[in-house]
């Protein structure tokens, strides 16, 4: 859980201070991922802080599966894409 509340976060937030996209599309991919992290988060210390919510209601695998789905197909795709996309463009220039 440390991970998922610090170094994940910090991570993203590390990434856009050194990367700093300049990038139209960069920034919006990065805000895209940032915001998935955060979803993702929220849905992690939602689970663990207030088990008794009814949106907790769900068996854990479905629980793992969605943050797990949110990481794989969301973050991850939309920040390596963020850096793909400004490293072509700084290339291009």
């Amino acid at each position: 859980m440390i991970g998922y509340v610090v170094l994940f976060p910090t991570l993203v937030i590390y990434l856009y201070r050194v990367m700093g996209p300049k990038h139209k599309l960069s920034k919006i991919l990065f805000s895209i991922s940032g915001l998935a992290v955060l979803i993702s988060l929220g849905l992690a210390l939602g689970k663990e802080f207030f088990p008794s919510a009814q949106i907790y209601h769900i068996q854990q695998s479905i629980m793992v599966f969605v943050n797990a789905g949110i990481n794989v197909f969301l973050v991850i795709p939309l920040l390596l894409g963020s850096i793909l996309n400004e490293e072509r463009n700084r290339i291009d220039c």
